[in-house]
């Protein structure tokens, strides 16, 4: 978990600053801690972060333009979010970001980080 924790808010810091090869290093290895994780405790919580990192990782491989097959990305997030409800509905914003034009996914994601940093901020 801590190893996680660790590469999910390193990979996060390389998205911020624009460093698409560093992010897909550290997010690399941050979704296949949480897969370990999901695999080894099938819990709601873990399944969060495992579609979370998914998306991140999409994310970052997009910007990398790096070749990759997206189709087969998708099919295999959905196939280990199986066992704890992997829905169409629930896998909708890893798609999104996997199949909609860059751009748009770009201004949506950075909204979104923007979204979550003010939630984490102090109210005063």
């Amino acid at each position: 978990m801590q190893f996680w924790q660790k590469t999910f808010f390193e990979s996060r810091a390389f998205i911020n600053a624009g460093d698409w090869n560093k992010a897909l290093i550290y997010s690399g290895n941050a979704l296949e801690s949480a897969e370990i994780i999901l695999q080894n405790q099938p819990t709601q919580m873990n399944a969060e972060r495992y579609l979370q990192t998914a998306i991140d990782f999409a994310l970052v491989l997009r910007n990398s333009r790096r070749p990759a097959d997206l189709i087969a990305m998708y099919s295999l997030v959905a196939d280990r979010m199986q066992p704890v409800g992997g829905s169409a509905e629930r896998l909708q914003p890893l798609k999104d970001v996997l199949f909609e034009p860059l751009e748009r996914v770009n201004e949506w994601v950075h909204q979104w980080h923007q979204m979550n940093e003010l939630r984490s901020s102090p109210l005063h």
